[in-house]
């Protein structure tokens, strides 16, 4: 009787082992998008959140149902590599003297030129980069 009793403990150990061992991980969730040089985005619910005079600004869509939206606020010309963007969301420039926000794919080729005042929907998965720019479109 301890001997059945010893095998069946056994078995439960190892069928408990093997089941950890080939059942599926659950699903990550994706990171967060993130730019180098770095700049720290705002998590918001807010469907269309600010973005102020004199900055160009980013919002990705934190899932695909909208519940949460990443906003990235830039101020300093320059070119920012992009990571994790794989969702969509709006380019908004709100830049002064007609200073362009430029969204670029990994060779650094031009996806999309915004103007100041515009704020076009965007597919940020091709898009490796946002270059601020002082010349206009």
């Amino acid at each position: 009787m301890i001997r059945k009793a010893l095998s069946v403990g056994l078995a439960g150990v190892l069928i408990a082992l093997f089941t950890a061992v080939v059942a599926p991980a659950p699903a990550q969730a994706a990171g967060t998008p993130s730019t180098s040089p770095k700049v720290i985005p705002e998590v918001t619910s807010e469907v269309n959140p600010p973005c102020r005079d004199g900055y160009a600004c980013a919002h990705v869509l934190g899932d695909s149902v909208g519940n949460y939206r990443y906003i990235f606020r830039f101020y300093t010309y320059n070119t920012y590599n992009l990571n994790g963007w794989t969702n969509w969301g709006y380019a908004i420039n709100r830049q002064t003297n007609g200073a362009s926000m430029r969204l670029l794919n990994q060779s650094g080729g031009l996806i999309l030129c915004v103007p100041p005042k515009n704020q076009p929907l965007v597919d940020w998965y091709p898009v490796w980069k946002i270059q601020l720019s002082p010349t206009p479109c």
